[in-house]
């Protein structure tokens, strides 16, 4: 600020600075204080300073002006104060992300999904309202699924996805195109004309059409409003976008889960209908077989034991689908503590009967395995592994050996043959499913189904070459 000697205050100043200036410069004539103040002239930010001049007896004469230019302090502290809002909002946005998440992790149905996020979105000082809309393939229009606080706005309003003045609006090209739109002044934007004179009766002056998608499959779109002109910078959007992509993951979640669900069902109807109708059947036909044997000449034996044969195999596939199905569709399926030494003893007895030409041994002492952890299909793992010992052994007398090793949070079950075991290039996937151990006449199931057991069960299966011949395959479980 120059040197106007003898100028008054109006005639050289305007009238804002003027009233910036004449009490700091009253109090130092008048009052004898020093006094300084902050005001704006020629485009430059000052600071101006009073103090009074006294003469020899210290009488006060005048009032001395003293300047400083303090525009780029001014600047920089403007600025600091813009990142520091712009930082506190979007640590405000995150937080709203994170409380988001949480609540989406909570949530069980696609309808409270999209609620949760409406809803805390709309609650923040940040954002007016909120919601979510997807297409009706019938109309064209965008239907809304979930809303927060938007409920007088989307009454009146009329959004499509066609390519007319009311779908090339955010939210109609967001659904048609996939990519979010970003409307930094809703005042100032052309695609806003069909609604922009709802959006000022709600102050809104920028909004985000963040499309929700998980893995190429859309959802919808989430549909966001400020009373603030550009709210949707950079980093904000960044982070909108992300809970577009979270919300869409969690729907995804949840439609697979009704899927599964749904599957487990129409599994549980075949297992129900495999148990009953067809399992009854092969019943009767087995005994009516049995009927016949003494009225059926020498001949015609083999063609009968023919049909009993493969109606024992029927039966026992049913049996094998039934506990697979017990695993597939129990979907809350709880572990219990049960006597391994039981079941052990139990299927050894009865496979003993079965193949009489065979040898078996309960090679240790039992009675300090303890229970371990599993569900009531386990007896089938061992079922299986002790019939695969001696029906995929070629030894004049198959052997087949159970021991059982204890370790401190484990137990594991070694059913050991003198087969000719199983070839290297078979072991990383003898329990695939439909895979069959070489020449062996079966389903393919029976491995896979021991393995999908055990580890339904939180345990492990291997398969490894006995100490001379063989093979040795091992069950271990944790102990209950």
């Amino acid at each position: 600020m120059e040197a106007h000697e003898g100028t008054r205050m109006p005639e050289r100043y305007p009238a804002a600075v003027v009233d910036d200036l004449e009490p700091v410069f009253r109090a130092a004539v008048e009052d004898g204080e020093t006094e300084s103040v902050e005001t704006t002239f020629a485009d430059r930010n000052w600071r101006v300073w009073a103090t009074p001049l006294r003469d020899a007896d210290g009488e006060i004469f005048a009032g001395l002006g003293l300047a400083q230019d303090i525009t780029e302090q001014v600047e920089r502290k403007a600025q600091l104060r813009r990142s520091n809002e712009q930082l506190a909002a979007r640590n405000r946005l995150n937080q709203i992300a994170r409380d988001i998440n949480w609540q989406l992790a909570q949530q069980s149905t696609r309808e409270e999904i999209e609620a949760a996020v409406c809803e805390h979105l709309a609650e923040s000082d940040a954002y007016e309202f909120a919601w979510i809309g997807v297409a009706d393939g019938d109309t064209d229009e965008v239907v809304p699924s979930a809303a927060a606080n938007a409920q007088g706005y989307l009454d009146e309003v009329t959004i499509t996805v066609d390519e007319s003045p009311t779908g090339r609006g955010p939210t109609g090209t967001a659904l048609r195109t996939g990519e979010s739109q970003i409307v930094h002044s809703v005042e100032n934007a052309p695609e806003y004309d069909p609604w922009r004179e709802q959006a000022a009766e709600r102050g809104i002056r920028s909004s985000a059409a963040i499309p929700i998608v998980y893995e190429d499959q859309q959802y919808g779109v989430l549909n966001v409003y400020s009373t603030r002109e550009r709210a949707f910078d950079d980093d904000k959007y960044e982070v909108l976008r992300q809970l577009g992509e979270i919300t869409g993951l969690a729907i995804a979640a949840f439609e697979r889960e009704r899927q599964v669900h749904y599957e487990r069902e129409r599994l549980e109807f075949v297992n129900r209908l495999l148990r009953h109708n067809l399992l009854n059947g092969l019943n009767v036909i087995q005994a009516q077989a049995g009927l016949l044997e003494p009225h059926v000449r020498a001949e015609g034996s083999r063609y009968l034991e023919t049909v009993r044969k493969r109606a024992d195999d029927l039966i026992s596939l049913i049996e094998t689908m039934r506990s697979l199905m017990a695993i597939v569709t129990d979907e809350n399926q709880e572990l219990q503590a049960v006597d391994l030494e039981s079941i052990l003893r139990e299927e050894l007895q009865q496979v003993s009967k079965s193949y009489r030409d065979a040898e078996f041994e309960l090679r240790g002492d039992l009675g300090d395995v303890d229970a371990v952890h599993a569900n009531e299909v386990l007896p089938e793992v061992f079922e299986n592994l002790l019939v695969n010992a001696v029906r995929h052994n070629d030894a004049e007398t198959p052997e087949v050996t159970v021991s059982v090793e204890s370790a401190a949070d484990t137990v594991t079950v070694h059913v050991e043959d003198n087969g000719p075991g199983v070839p290297d290039e078979l072991k990383d996937r003898v329990f695939e499913k439909g895979e069959k151990n070489f020449d062996s006449p079966g389903t393919g199931f029976g491995l896979y189904l021991a393995r999908e057991i055990v580890e339904s069960c939180g345990g492990t299966i291997s398969v490894a070459d006995g100490d001379t011949t063989g093979a040795v395959f091992s069950v271990s479980l944790q102990r209950a």
